[in-house]
């Protein structure tokens, strides 16, 4: 509580021969982390760590906006002419227009996560277990604070000092190269995969699972990235056939929602929870999370209601265990004034009886951004967002029949690859697909992950089974952009 009373705006008036402080106006909703608030062409910019940006008036303090950047930002914005630059913490800037409005004009990357070596041992030698992770924290490249100088601006990161300047215009001589010398990503030795029919909407933060030799698609972020009103989701629902898949069968779609996943069970289909805006384009983002649940039959191609969760929830992952759906992680938004609630405790509905309701289960973390998946009849949950809104690459697993957490290998490569994977399980072997475009399986041991593929980098996208050696990956985000795209990877 104090430290939300410390967002304020003074003067100082003169009394006499002193001058003394004069409080102008508080905000308790604004709260920077790491970077200070900044002022820029009359208006007033606070951003948290997690990246929510809050830009009010610097005179009266009446709020804007509230938005999300492209990610965590640690680095203290820079305003410049008409732009507001803010450094995200794995290397993406977010370029928003200065003024009443959101509006992101660019995000730039300086550095490919997937680029930076970190080491495996850094917090070894410390004694707690706690200080292991803080030192694993900040073992990774960070964008930690900028500064603008003769033209230039200066990025410090914990290993590397960059100097980014615009670059001085090419000569006619120098321009005149092939496309065969214009290096890009797409040069990258990558897994020959085979593309199947794509979304008929681009689409990330999507609910997929695969039943019955079909792939079914819910929902999803359809809008850019990082804009949220009740245009940007869907509550679309459509199939296709895995074998001889030559186009999406549309079914009954339902409520408009993101950030929720599909299980199966027995030939139905579950959804359970999501997040929906409540708010109109152009306007403050208000978004909710939502408690329903709900099962498809695809005999009948009809919806049923089933017990509501006890609190909303999204940013989840859902999962079936024998006979039992459980939703893991996640938090409950509480719209623009309400902020969000992070969720402690695993869910439990039993698919035999499901009018018993929910079961909480004790949950030995907070994350949301995660991803389950189910081998040997345990429940394994990978990566996240934590609740002290860093990205996590751990593995916690769940074994039913004791009802007691463990812990199995941390995802691999940079930190980024613990958000908003995608997981499936082929032959009885998990599969990951991470942010830098990476696919490994868990090895026989559990004790370490294999490398098997590597495809085009993304996120928030979703994996399913096809057979014995290949998964299929859908929709996500790359770029900035949503992805319409759906490939077959073999993973042999």
């Amino acid at each position: 509580a104090g430290a939300r009373r410390s967002n304020l705006a003074l003067t100082a008036r003169r009394r006499g021969a002193t001058w003394e402080p004069e409080v102008l106006w508080r905000t308790e909703k604004a709260m920077p982390s790491f970077g200070s608030p900044v002022v820029h062409r009359d208006n007033a910019y606070w951003v948290s760590r997690a990246g929510v940006v809050t830009c009010l008036d610097a005179a009266a303090g009446t709020v804007h906006y509230e938005q999300r950047a492209a990610e965590s930002v640690w680095a203290t914005p820079l305003g410049v002419g008409d732009h507001v630059y803010l450094f995200g913490k794995n290397g993406t800037t977010t370029v928003i227009a200065a003024g009443p409005a959101w509006k992101v004009l660019a995000t730039n990357r300086l550095w490919d996560p997937a680029d930076v070596q970190v080491d495996p041992a850094a917090g070894a030698d410390e004694d707690t277990e706690e200080k292991r992770r803080g030192a694993a924290m900040f073992a990774g490249r960070v964008q930690y604070g900028v500064a603008a100088v003769s033209g230039s601006l200066l990025v410090r990161t914990g290993d590397v000092l960059y100097c980014v300047r615009s670059a001085p215009a090419a000569s006619a001589e120098e321009t005149e190269t092939s496309d065969d010398d214009k290096a890009t990503d797409e040069d990258v030795a990558l897994t020959p995969t085979e593309k199947l029919p794509p979304l008929p909407v681009a689409a990330s933060s999507l609910g997929v699972v695969e039943s019955g030799g079909q792939i079914y698609v819910y929902g999803g972020h359809v809008a850019p990235v990082h804009t949220y009103s009740t245009t940007a989701v869907t509550g679309t629902f459509m199939r296709m056939p895995l074998a001889n898949s030559t186009a999406w069968e549309p079914l009954p779609g339902g409520p408009a929602l993101q950030g929720m996943n599909l299980a199966a069970h027995e030939g139905r289909i579950y959804r359970v929870g999501g997040m929906e805006p409540r708010n109109a384009p152009d306007t403050p983002a208000d978004n909710w999370s939502v408690a329903a649940a709900a099962c498809f039959d695809p005999a009948t191609k009809s919806w049923t209601d089933l017990p509501p969760l006890p609190v909303p929830r999204s940013s989840h992952d859902v999962a079936v265990v024998g006979h039992t759906l459980y939703v893991v992680g996640g938090w409950n938004m509480l719209g623009a004034e309400g902020g969000e609630e992070w969720c402690d405790t695993m869910l439990a509905l039993d698919l035999a009886a499901p009018d018993r309701g929910w079961r909480e289960l004790p949950q030995p973390f907070m994350r949301r951004a995660l991803i389950t998946a189910v081998a040997g009849g345990r429940l394994h949950v990978l990566g996240g967002f934590t609740d002290a809104e860093e990205v996590s690459r751990r593995v916690d697993v769940f074994d039913p029949a004791t009802g007691e957490w463990s812990t199995g290998p941390d995802l691999p490569g940079g930190e980024i690859n613990g958000f908003s994977a995608a997981a499936c399980t082929v032959d009885g072997v998990i599969h990951v697909s991470v942010a830098d475009g990476g696919i490994h399986r868990l090895a026989a041991d559990g004790t370490a992950w294999e490398a098997v593929a590597k495809v085009q980098p993304r996120i928030v996208h979703r994996a399913v089974a096809d057979g014995p050696g290949h998964i299929v990956l859908v929709g996500g985000a790359r770029k900035a952009a949503n992805l319409d795209l759906v490939e077959r990877v073999p993973v042999r």
